[in-house]
């Protein structure tokens, strides 16, 4: 009886404080919206606490919200930010078994190899001097892609002391003891240069086929540029968006560098979240520097529109899913972009076609829920062509 009656009290008294709790929740009447923006105004002000408590009350109480999923992407992050590695490994864990297919998922897995190694620390990390987490962890592989020179590399030749910021990429020709022709690379002897060559398993034609695809990274498109930067919310879609409305690099910079947001707020799809990221990016001294030193080795070409608005993709939304066998998903999103689409990351009422690749997932599952077309990619490719 005594075990019961202080069951009874325990009971009592817990659900008289949950109760209480509840009174003080000034969040119970929030809208979606209005725990988003919230959260995010915590997470922008590193309140990694309230931000975590924010995005999980939105979780719970809009589970199928249009904030659902980047809020959980966001949640991982705030967690690991918080110091829970553990928490962040789980949340992204549960992310990546509810959504394998999603647009973020390498984002989410980047995140949670971050919170898994605790490698705060990382190459990136020195040679950029950054915080990892703030960058789309894709942008920079995707955008600025260099064969030979993968992440083990860099992080060798950092270590080394050959590379410090990542404009000495493009000056390791140069440092390797020649400047002229392929086939006089290697015909000064300097015991200051780097002779690249002679370390263990590279050669010649190994260092040569790493300089021929540095070269071959000096012209860069403007919307890949952009996207390289690794912008917290900009992607390869946004950059582009970007790309097209203000036509050059450098007057894209100074209007971020003097705050002037009005251009960039004009662009469908970009809101005072996204903007706010942007400006952040180009306030910080030493990203500016940084690009500004990159920008004296390579050429960003300003941006020409060869889109196709008469195409039948043209002010469509579309959304790729599976994994395509005819050409890859990029190259897939770049021809659909090139056609006026707008190419999106998961479906909804307003997704015009769904292109579904081998092993599609939950994206193509919801489409027929919803009734939205679906293409296979033979059907994609004769629609284009």
């Amino acid at each position: 009886m005594r075990g019961c009656a202080l069951l009874s009290v325990t009971l009592a008294t817990a659900s008289c404080s949950w109760l209480q709790s509840l009174d003080k929740d000034q969040t119970l009447d929030w809208s979606a919206e209005k725990l988003y923006s919230e959260a995010r105004v915590a997470l922008d002000d590193s309140n990694w606490t309230q931000a975590k408590d924010y995005y999980q009350k939105l979780e719970a109480r809009y589970p199928f919200g249009q904030y659902a999923q980047q809020a959980q992407i966001e949640l991982i992050y705030a967690t690991w930010k918080d110091g829970d590695a553990p928490g962040a490994v789980q949340a992204a864990d549960r992310f990546l078994q509810t959504y394998p297919n999603h647009a973020n998922a390498d984002y989410v897995m980047y995140l949670k190899a971050l919170a898994t190694l605790n490698e705060t620390d990382s190459w990136f990390n020195k040679l950029a001097g950054e915080d990892l987490a703030e960058r789309d962890a894709n942008a920079s592989r995707e955008a600025f892609d260099i064969d030979g020179l993968g992440g083990k590399i860099v992080e060798q030749f950092y270590n080394e002391g050959i590379l410090r910021d990542p404009t000495d990429i493009f000056t390791l020709e140069e440092r390797n003891g020649g400047s002229g022709p392929t086939e006089d690379l290697f015909a000064v002897i300097d015991d200051k240069a780097l002779h690249l060559e002679r370390r263990d398993g590279w050669g010649k034609k190994s260092v040569e086929n790493l300089f021929r695809a540095i070269r071959a990274k000096r012209r860069i498109e403007l919307p890949r540029f952009i996207y390289a930067l690794g912008i917290r919310q900009v992607g390869a879609a946004t950059a582009r968006l970007i790309a097209r409305n203000y036509g050059s690099f450098r007057k894209f910079m100074t209007d971020m560098r003097n705050q002037d947001t009005e251009r960039l707020l004009s662009i469908d799809g970009i809101g005072e979240a996204m903007a706010k990221d942007v400006v952040e990016f180009f306030k910080e001294e030493h990203n500016v520097s940084t690009v500004n030193r990159l920008l004296e080795e390579i050429t960003v070409e300003d941006f020409v529109d060869n889109t196709n608005y008469n195409s039948p993709l043209s002010g469509k939304t579309v959304v790729f899913t599976g994994t395509l066998e005819r050409m890859t998903r990029a190259e897939a999103k770049a021809k659909a972009q090139s056609l006026g689409a707008k190419v999106a990351g998961s479906v909804s009422a307003h997704t015009d076609y769904v292109i579904e690749g081998a092993d599609a997932g939950s994206k193509a599952k919801k489409a027929r829920e919803l009734g939205v077309r679906i293409l296979s990619e033979d059907e994609f490719l004769e629609l284009i062509k």
